[in-house]
């Protein structure tokens, strides 16, 4: 025998080791990027529920400050601090029919589908029908208001006024999207007073 040893060759290919160092590699990198693309997703719906809370927001400070403004107090009003507030702004209208808007309770059918979920309604003819003024998925965590004077400048009682003081209302306000994922719920509280431009005297 001569000695011919056969050389033992290579095939081209990966361990298992490799393997197994590949797939991990892979794997953190999808977890990585799919917990990224859920960050980004989750931004994504805060900023557009953070939008619709803005919009409900300005335009139900511009709706009742346009409508304390230009609309008589409807008095007499409960006196009171901010805290102990009424819910309920009500003015006097046209043919004896006031103008309320108030809070309604949780689950009103007029607010949308979700049973917690409180709006604030509008009724143009003193209560017998109502409208809601915000969105379905917004909730009206929060509406107080409060009117000064609680008696009336515009009423003489013998030969003066019960006060000179001019009407205004605070406002105070919480609004909260109802998000199905909580990462998602946005809230926006504002408070503001308005005095009354009208002038009966």
């Amino acid at each position: 025998m001569t000695g011919d040893k056969k050389s033992k060759t290579r095939l081209p290919g990966f361990s298992i080791i490799e393997m197994l160092v590949v797939v991990a590699v892979f794997s953190f990198s999808i977890l990585i990027l799919s917990q990224t693309y859920l960050s980004f997703i989750r931004l994504s719906h805060r900023t557009a529920n953070s939008a619709v809370v803005q919009q409900d927001m300005r335009f139900v400070l511009e709706y009742i400050t346009r409508m304390a403004r230009h609309t008589a107090i409807a008095y007499p009003v409960p006196p009171g601090s901010l805290e102990a507030a009424t819910s309920t702004l009500t003015l006097s209208g046209k043919d004896q029919l006031d103008w309320i808007i108030k809070l309604s309770e949780a689950g009103d059918a007029l607010c949308g589908d979700s049973s917690g979920v409180k709006c604030l309604l509008v009724s143009g003819d003193a209560g017998v029908n109502w409208a809601p003024i915000t969105s379905k998925k917004v909730n009206v965590e929060k509406f107080q208001i409060l009117v000064r004077p609680s008696q009336t400048p515009f009423m003489l009682q013998g030969n003066a006024y019960l006060n000179n003081q001019q009407p205004y209302v605070t406002l105070l306000i919480k609004m909260t999207y109802m998000a199905p994922n909580d990462r998602e719920t946005v809230s926006l509280e504002a408070q503001t007073s308005i005095s009354s431009r009208v002038y009966v005297r």
